[in-house]
């Protein structure tokens, strides 16, 4: 049974985010105060990159809008996470459902939102202003005549490959299509209008355009403009992925287990929960698969960006600077790697389990390529097995624990009947084992422990047993499945001091 929906039952409410739409409209609330002062020409300083507002491309910039989307749940995390960037010239205009609308930033401040935001999936430019049309032909003029393809698009010269005959740097566009309740319905037909009005706005050849796009077609050396048309009651709105890849891809992650968590999802988690802002000591994943959570909390830990892995944004647009995102990407890590030479000793203990072997090999490699394998110790055990769990005695985890998993959703598994007409969940023996462990090790030693777990079904998570209610994150999908983060509550200053930790 689904039981998150996009507005939230009541009896999933909390203290921290009533509702998904009570959260953005707090958010949006607290941006709108948080924006409305001017930065200072002194927080924004121009790099040897940087384009003047005098130049075409500068101007382009100045009055360009952008919209960074997210999983359903997560806008208001984007947002602050964007708040954090306003140094950069980043003004929040809209926080909406599916993700936040902003606008002001100069060619490194869009490159460092591609970088260090780790809740957006991905990061769109408005191609002008919204317009009006109800059929085909005059969709075809007005997008003929948007001076936007020609300000951004770059057309290279191709170059042919005399083995193969093909061009091995191709300009092809991707056409996605949604429309609601307009005249103009037809998504495929949509597609290809918007596409032949791009072509001629271009001055492209349509004959060779699409023979080469034929040619071409399943190649891997073809790269291709990912563009997002929208059409609400006869208003269009054309935007252009600036991303080469969607964001949430970190590239580190090649080998997954069976039902892999998104590595958005996983940095939401603990986001959320405050790791990497609160004094925590340690991070569990009793069931880490092949290691998203405890990877992306030992980034989060010193500092490496979530799209330190992917290749410079932007590809084929005249805004495209990869010297410059090397440049960025190389000042992050020097200042990462600064930050875990300087607090060795001080960084938090990072432990995840599984007790299938081949996931945890997984997880050592994705780990490996991430860059954080010396900061994740990672074994083959089961969550009876896992030697804090097992030994309450056990004193080298000492302090603020956090236990971050994601078990099983068992959509894929029947329930089982106790023979009174009662059925039982062939996981809730799990469920109850995860809230069975980490109790038993709080109850000795000066320990805080909170629970963060991300579940489909609500009533199999309150069987945990745990002593603490369990409360809502936020709540969202992944896999086509309503899922909710839960928490038994993030650490504050006043525990801190009752236990003696603070």
């Amino acid at each position: 049974m689904l039981l998150f929906r996009r507005t939230t039952p009541s009896y999933l409410q909390c203290t921290y985010h009533m509702n998904w739409r009570s959260s953005i409209m707090k958010a949006l609330g607290y941006l709108q105060h948080a924006t409305r002062r001017n930065v200072s020409s002194k927080e924004v300083q121009p790099s040897e990159y940087f384009i003047s507002s005098n130049e075409p491309l500068g101007e382009f910039l100045r009055y360009s809008k952008f919209f960074a989307t997210t999983l359903p749940g997560l806008e208001f995390l984007a947002a602050q996470e964007l708040l954090s960037l306003r140094r950069m010239g980043v003004q929040i205009e809209a926080v909406e459902e599916g993700g936040v609308q902003f606008s002001g930033v100069d060619l490194e401040g869009l490159l460092k939102c591609h970088l260090h935001i780790g809740t957006v999936s991905h990061i769109y430019l408005r191609a002008g202003d919204p317009f009006v049309a109800t059929n085909m032909s005059e969709l075809v003029r007005k997008v003929s005549k948007m001076d936007f393809w020609g300000e951004y698009i770059l057309i290279e010269p191709p170059l042919q490959d005399n083995e193969s005959g093909l061009q091995s740097n191709p300009i092809l566009f991707d056409i996605r299509v949604k429309t609601v309740k307009s005249k103009l319905y037809h998504t495929k037909g949509i597609a290809e209008r918007v596409e032949r009005g791009i072509l001629d706005s271009l001055g492209i050849d349509h004959a060779a355009y699409y023979t080469m796009k034929s040619n071409n077609s399943g190649e891997k050396n073809v790269g291709s403009v990912s563009v997002l048309v929208r059409i609400v009651k006869n208003i269009v709105q054309i935007s252009v992925d600036t991303s080469c890849t969607p964001l949430h891809r970190r590239g580190y992650r090649l080998q997954t287990g069976k039902a892999p968590l998104r590595e958005d999802l996983a940095y939401a988690l603990l986001y959320c929960q405050g790791w990497n802002r609160f004094g925590y000591n340690t991070l569990i994943d009793p069931m880490c698969g092949s290691g998203t959570i405890i990877i992306e909390a030992a980034a989060m830990t010193v500092g490496l960006p979530p799209g330190r892995l992917r290749t410079a944004p932007l590809r084929h647009s005249k805004l495209w600077r990869p010297n410059l995102w090397d440049d960025i990407l190389k000042s992050t890590i020097d200042e990462a790697r600064n930050t875990r030479e300087i607090n060795t000793k001080n960084c938090p203990y990072i432990i995840g389990s599984d007790r299938d072997a081949g996931v945890v090999v997984a997880a050592k490699e994705n780990a490996k390529r991430a860059g954080v394998d010396d900061m994740i110790e990672i074994s083959n055990c089961s969550i009876s097995s896992n030697p804090w769990f097992s030994n309450p005695n056990y004193t080298a985890l000492d302090g603020c624990v956090l236990v971050a998993t994601n078990p099983p959703f068992g959509r894929r598994i029947s329930k089982i009947s106790n023979g009174r007409n009662n059925f039982i969940h062939p996981l809730l023996p799990l469920y109850q084992t995860l809230g069975k462990y980490p109790q038993r090790g709080a109850s000795s030693g000066r320990r805080i422990v909170q629970l963060s777990l991300i579940a489909h079904d609500f009533r199999l998570a309150r069987k945990t047993g745990i002593d603490d209610p369990l409360k809502l994150l936020f709540a969202t999908s992944h896999g086509g499945l309503n899922v909710g983060a839960f928490t038994t509550g993030p650490l504050s200053s006043k525990m801190l001091t009752t236990h003696g930790l603070h």
